[in-house]
């Protein structure tokens, strides 16, 4: 797609893109690389892989990364059950075939009866999935940061050539050139991302949105006016510079505008009105809630 057919199908999606997101789009795609995107919690990173993937029309698999996330949690595993049920289901016919056998011949002859690592009792987790063949996917790896090393290197060989070693099988599944998934990795910058993980991917770093970015934001999602959606913008800016723990992200930004437009109905502006009751819609802890109640009922400048 061009510059401007991207324009136009992300904001299909409902997500406003800038330049720099489209550029890095285009070549992604054009080059077969991942994408690692960076930036403050709230800018946009994990709604542009899910905005990719309505654009395309692609399914999305997503990766929740998370401290003690094990690797058969996003890579494969086997139905470990389902093999204890199949043994016991043929332990009578198991028992008749190894009489009088030696180990090695008696495991030659159960494996012959029943392979309980054959592929249909393979569960494809989402790195598996993604690559499997079955069509291109959107793959978002999202917070990789909050994952040990050990788990980002071993996404290392899935990054690099878009295949994964299954020694269960026997084999490394290839994903076909014609389907290699469009990859997001986010980043709140928890820990330091390894090198050897940075140079498989393009790299697109989020800043904080400007005033006028809110307002398209804002206008779009909550379907506000542009006088409503500058106002709303322009005081979530404010509020995002007072002494807060956790300060408000554009997705509460937008919830506390569609807040405002339920209660302010078709006012274009609502100055001088007190927005304090609906602060709970910004703040996420007693603190900040105090902070934005004073500052939002003109109590604090």
């Amino acid at each position: 797609m061009t510059k401007t057919e991207w324009y136009s199908a992300l904001a299909g999606a409902g997500y406003i893109a800038n330049d720099s997101i489209i550029y890095t789009l285009m070549n992604a795609m054009l080059l077969k690389v991942p994408i690692l995107v960076e930036g403050a919690p709230g800018v946009g990173k994990t709604e542009l892989a899910k905005a990719v993937s309505k654009a395309l029309d692609l399914p999305l698999l997503r990766v929740q990364f998370y401290e003690g996330i094990q690797n058969r949690d996003i890579m494969y595993e086997y139905d470990y059950a389902r093999q204890m049920l199949t043994t016991l289901a043929l332990q009578s016919n198991i028992e008749k075939g190894t009489d009088g056998l030696s180990i090695k011949d008696a495991l030659d002859a159960i494996k012959d009866q029943v392979d309980i690592y054959d592929e249909s009792f393979l569960i494809q987790r989402p790195l598996l999935a993604a690559i499997n063949g079955n069509g291109r996917k959107v793959l978002l790896l999202d917070e990789i940061d909050k994952t040990s090393e050990e788990t980002e290197f071993a996404l290392l060989e899935l990054l690099s050539d878009f295949s994964m070693s299954i020694p269960e099988l026997g084999k490394t599944v290839v994903c076909p050139e014609d389907q290699i998934p469009i990859v997001f990795l986010t980043s709140n910058n928890a820990r330091e991302l390894s090198d050897a993980l940075r140079r498989r991917c393009l790299y697109l770093y989020m800043p904080d949105k400007t005033t006028a970015e809110l307002a398209d934001i804002i206008r779009s999602k909550a379907e506000v006016s542009e006088k409503f959606s500058h106002s709303v913008a322009e005081q979530l800016q404010e509020i995002r510079e007072l002494d807060l723990k956790q300060k408000p992200s554009v997705a509460e930004g937008i919830t506390w505008a569609k807040i405002l437009k339920d209660n302010f109905g078709g006012r274009e502006d609502a100055s001088g009105a007190d927005y304090s009751p609906y602060a709970g819609a910004l703040a996420k802890n007693k603190g900040d809630l105090e902070v934005v109640t004073r500052f939002l009922s003109g109590q604090e400048e």
